[in-house]
């Protein structure tokens, strides 16, 4: 799960993320899409 790591400074910042959506292999595609438009 090297993908948080990543992109920790933006879980913090987009932390509403986290209970949208969840920590998924299909999921992760959804979630590089959400923090690029929320941040």
């Amino acid at each position: 799960m090297y993908f948080r790591f990543i992109y920790s400074p933006f879980f913090i910042l987009c932390t509403k993320s986290r209970h949208i959506f969840p920590y998924g292999k299909a999921q992760r595609k959804n979630i590089f899409i959400y923090l690029r438009k929320t941040c």
